[in-house]
C-alpha cells in the first residue's frame, strides 16, 4: 500500500511482511472474490471471533432478544479480516469486536437491519 500509517490491518503481519492494499480493511479485501461486498458485523461476545480464522467460512445467525427466534441472515460467507480488539463498543452502546465478511449483494441489507436489531452470531459451515 502506498501509505498504509494509520489503516486498520485485517489480520496480523510477521515481522518483514510487506503491507499490500489486501492486508488492509476496505474494499480491496474482495480481490479475488466477485460479487462479494466486504461487511463489517460485530459480534456481541469478543470471545467468539477468537473461535475464527480469516478464510473460515460461516453462517450469520440473527437472534432477536424481545420476540426470540432465530434466522439465518448471510449463509456461507467467508471471514476477510478479523481486525485487532478495542475498547470501542458499538453505536448502540453494546460491546463486542468487528468481523469482516464477504456478501452478496442481496445479504447486505439483512446484515444491516440484524446488525441493528439483534444479537448476531455464527456457525462455521462444512466444506
Amino acid at each position: 500500500a502506498a501509505d498504509p500509517v494509520g489503516q486498520v490491518l485485517a489480520a496480523p503481519l510477521r515481522r518483514g511482511e510487506p503491507v499490500t492494499d489486501v492486508r488492509l480493511v476496505g474494499p480491496e479485501l474482495t480481490v479475488g472474490q466477485p460479487g462479494l461486498t466486504a461487511v463489517p458485523v460485530r459480534l456481541p461476545d469478543p470471545g467468539m471471533v477468537t473461535l475464527l480464522d480469516v478464510g473460515d467460512r460461516i453462517d450469520l445467525v440473527a437472534t432477536d432478544p424481545q420476540e426470540g427466534g432465530a434466522s439465518v441472515v448471510a449463509a456461507d460467507v467467508p471471514v476477510l479480516a478479523i481486525p485487532e480488539a478495542d475498547d470501542q463498543t458499538s453505536a448502540s452502546g453494546l460491546p463486542g469486536r468487528l468481523v469482516v465478511i464477504g456478501a452478496e449483494s442481496d445479504q447486505v441489507a439483512a446484515l444491516a437491519d440484524a446488525s441493528v436489531r439483534s444479537f448476531v452470531t455464527y456457525t462455521w459451515t462444512r466444506d
